[in-house]
Parts: C-alpha cells; structure tokens; sequence
C-alpha cells in the first residue's frame, strides 16, 4: 500500500505554468530519445488496425 500526501499550496498562475506545467514540454526542435505509449511504433500500428476494424463495424451496422 503506498500512502501518499496531497499538499495545497498557493502559487499564481504564471509560476505554475512556468515552472510546473511547462518543464514537460521539450524545446522547439528536440529530438525524442524513444517513443513510449501509444507513440510506440508497434502499439501505433495495432491502433490503427483496432480503428480499422471499428469503422467497418461501424459502416456495417450503417447499412441495416
């Protein structure tokens, strides 16, 4: 079991942008190392075959 503790600090919204928000959005032009998730090359493509099937499912049902 993992406990965990919620702090509510006050901080105005330019401080929240700059410092939390945007530190995990890289710099213009930075190359990314890897692709994880859904921008994983092989889960992208199993994606899109799920979507393919998905619209001939849909198109299907259409049709009655």
């Amino acid at each position: 079991m993992r406990i965990t503790r919620q702090s509510n600090e006050w901080m105005p919204w330019y401080r929240y942008l700059r410092y939390d928000l945007l530190q995990h959005i890289p710099p213009k032009h930075f190359s990314m190392a890897g692709r994880f998730g859904l921008y994983n090359r092989s889960k992208n493509k199993e994606a899109q075959k799920i979507v393919e099937v998905w619209n001939y499912m849909k198109a299907r049902q259409s049709e009655r």
